[in-house]
């Protein structure tokens, strides 16, 4: 990552914004704090947890139902 910063949300914040106004203001909130002087991400020490993390993820969306609404 280098000298970037990276935010990881569990929940889907691209999908249908507009027919969710729930999730579209919570993008929204995400998007003010990370530009503000608040958002400090620590440095990852150990990325081989988080990418393990990022796999089990997308095993788990692949094995999900569809959603219920």
């Amino acid at each position: 990552m280098g000298n970037g910063k990276l935010m990881v949300a569990s929940f889907d914040l691209a999908t249908d914004l507009d027919q969710r106004p729930v999730a579209k203001q919570m993008l929204q909130s995400i998007l003010t704090y990370m530009k503000s002087s608040k958002f400090g991400p620590k440095v990852i020490e150990n990325p081989e947890v988080l990418q393990k993390i990022l796999q089990y993820k997308e095993l788990q969306e692949k094995a999900a139902p569809g959603a219920i609404y």
